[in-house]
């Protein structure tokens, strides 16, 4: 009996010290993750929420960490690339002071309080890589870059055409939102407006964020906005068509971007992140077939050297908050022996880095809150859809 004992108890440590090898401990092994990730052109950092201020905090301390001591120069948020394009060329006439006051929602700001250092760190480049035009709450709310636009062209010419052309843009990004479709032949009429204002005598004359920002739409609406763009892939309904523009639109600004010599951090949700999402099983079935051809899709099958990290927590307080005004909308820890939370929660730390291929249940079938969404529970198998976790075991904000 003794005997047995001594060999349960050794075959336990040994389990343990083969489990917490390659665990990265994010209070303290920045070092060794450093080293870990620099042999990587693009590093995915997924988020499980949008809107968790610890969350984007540690993306951020991290982001600053592989700039300074790994050679990462970029960080390409979930946010359409012309936004980010105007706003990097009114930074450059302006002041970062300037583009936090005048551009940057202040919700941004309270769930991203980090936004300012990134942008004040001259040696990294913060972009968006997403295509669709940022929505402004309802299609008829005007954009700050529009204003701005706007002004600059009154100054030549009349402006109904492309405040015309921007209102599309919104609903086209509205539609797309609610009903996962948009009007074509409506993108077509856009881009003549933005190709005949490009084309014109006064173009040369506008501001350089100005030109910026409207050759980015061009762009756009020649790319993930035009009927055509997906039209070499199975599509079978209008949510597969939408997602998987959003996928393959937003692959296309990142092979840009390495294209540039530039290595990457992309900030992304882990649903965009994953691999392939057709095999989850969703419990209620819902958006089954919709994220076949994701991001993480089109980053896999690429010829780019990439790390696709899914970050996720046990336990949040307040998470929508912000969104629901409901104080008490808490996720208690998971208690579910299957659950990955619950599993990764058993290591006791409380916030680490660990590589899914030295995790020997990666490759069970195990449940997951809907990458971060608790009323979309999944089952899936972890190998299939992310190379590496981040953990953390509680977030507040």
């Amino acid at each position: 009996m003794k005997r047995l004992a001594l060999l349960l108890t050794l075959f336990l440590v040994g389990f343990s010290n083969e489990d917490t090898e390659h665990i990265y401990d994010l209070n303290k092994d920045w070092s060794e993750l450093g080293n870990y990730f620099e042999e990587y052109d693009v590093i995915v950092l997924a988020e499980s929420t949008h809107n968790s201020r610890d969350m984007t905090t540690l993306h951020a301390e991290l982001a600053l960490y592989l700039n300074e001591h790994h050679n990462f120069s970029t960080v390409a948020f979930e946010q359409s690339k012309d936004y980010w394009t105007f706003i990097n060329q009114y930074k450059d006439s302006h002041s970062v002071e300037d583009v936090l006051t005048n551009i940057i929602d202040p919700h941004i700001l309270s769930i991203n309080p980090m936004l300012p250092e990134l942008l004040e760190t001259e040696s990294l480049h913060v972009t968006g890589m997403n295509w669709m035009s940022r929505p402004s709450g309802q299609p008829t709310n005007s954009t700050f870059e529009e204003l701005y636009i706007t002004e600059d062209i009154e100054q030549f010419w009349d402006t109904a055409d492309f405040k015309t052309a921007e209102y599309r843009m919104r609903n086209f990004t509205y539609d797309l939102l609610t009903k996962n479709t948009m009007d074509f032949a409506l993108a077509n009429e856009t881009l003549d407006i933005y190709n005949t204002i490009i084309n014109s005598d006064y173009f040369d004359s506008l501001s350089p964020e100005s030109k910026a920002y409207i050759k980015e739409r061009v762009n756009v609406l020649e790319g993930p906005m035009h009927e055509d763009f997906v039209e070499d892939l199975d599509i079978s309904n209008d949510s597969e068509d939408y997602y998987a523009r959003r996928g393959k639109g937003m692959l296309e600004n990142i092979e840009e971007l390495v294209a540039e010599d530039e290595k990457i951090i992309v900030y992304v949700h882990n649903m965009h992140a994953s691999k392939s999402l057709s095999p989850i099983n969703y419990v209620d079935d819902f958006r089954q077939d919709e994220l076949t051809y994701s991001l993480g899709h089109f980053l896999e099958a690429s010829d780019l050297n990439v790390l696709i990290v899914a970050t996720i927590f046990n336990e949040a307080s307040n998470e929508y908050e912000a969104f629901q005004g409901d104080e008490s909308n808490d996720y208690g820890r998971k208690q579910d022996k299957r659950s990955v939370e619950y599993l990764l929660g058993e290591f006791k730390k409380d916030q680490f880095f660990v590589p899914l291929n030295s995790l020997d249940w990666a490759d069970e079938k195990l449940l997951m809150y809907d990458f971060g969404h608790e009323e979309w529970p999944v089952e899936f198998i972890p190998n299939d859809h992310f190379d590496a976790f981040i953990y953390m075991d509680y977030i507040e904000k």
